[in-house]
């Protein structure tokens, strides 16, 4: 909570099977609208009629294994982006915790043994489930906000920064089809948790977004951190929780937008 840019941007996540019923309130925090003008009524979302019988799931708006209604920068869902108010263009990176206690069964472990064991039954990981809290829950909830947002924001970015012990850029600011093609194919890590890592380069790649983007980055952790800049990470660990709310601060002074989610 003491990274976020204001209260409103600390998004409380009791488990990961909530994360996805905050998709809206990360939407709102990160989706500005670019003046006041006034919006359209909505329009109900067209529907093709076919003679055959529906293959997929259809969301509210009637697509095929589609994400639901968009939500707006005012607060709004429709179906179609264009019944939406203008938004400012946004740079987005998002920080995803791949650290062991995602993975975790119980207490927090390392869980670093998924290529070798996925499948597996293990008593301290969900290798049986092939860590469903990762690369299942937060992976869609990664793409449906990318997907969102792209949706109503014109020349919007989005860069992928992934947590463990350490930090990874897996893609650079890059346009929202990019983004969602390295979600889809990021590997689960395990490991400590080093939060002022991947603050750090979420805010380089930030440093590079278009002067008139709006900077965003979305942090999405299920704990604290265990990892400092000196690579000696603990369960306990103040000095990582210090370096991670100083980072924090030169992100926000910056003039990043910083929204936490856990």
């Amino acid at each position: 909570k003491e990274i976020a840019s204001d209260d409103s941007s600390y998004i409380a996540v009791t488990d990961y099977d909530d994360l996805n019923m905050k998709i809206d309130d990360v939407n709102r925090q990160a989706n500005v609208c670019l003046d006041d003008s006034p919006k359209q009524d909505p329009t109900a979302a067209p529907v093709d009629p076919t003679s055959d019988p529906t293959i997929c799931p259809t969301d509210e708006c009637g697509v095929c294994n589609g994400t639901g209604k968009i939500t707006c920068c005012d607060g709004t869902k429709v179906c179609d982006a264009i019944d939406c108010p203008a938004s400012k263009p946004l740079s987005v990176c998002i920080a995803l915790d791949e650290s062991g206690s995602v993975c975790s069964i119980g207490q927090p472990n390392q869980c670093a043994q998924l290529a070798d064991w996925n499948g597996q039954a293990n008593n301290q990981c969900d290798y049986a489930n092939n860590c469903p809290s990762f690369n299942t829950i937060t992976k869609d909830f990664t793409k449906t906000l990318i997907q969102g947002l792209d949706a109503v924001s014109d020349n919007s970015e989005f860069s992928i920064v992934t947590f463990g012990r350490h930090a990874t850029v897996d893609a650079a600011l890059s346009p929202a089809n990019v983004a969602l093609d390295t979600v889809d194919e990021l590997v689960y890590s395990g490991g400590w948790t080093n939060t002022q890592a991947a603050i750090t380069k979420c805010r380089e790649q930030l440093d590079d977004a278009p002067a008139e983007n709006l900077k965003v980055l979305v942090l999405i952790t299920d704990g604290l951190p265990t990892n400092n800049r000196a690579d000696r990470p603990k369960g306990n660990c103040n000095i990582c929780k210090y370096e991670t709310i100083s980072e924090a601060n030169i992100a926000k002074d910056n003039d990043i937008t910083l929204i936490s989610v856990g």
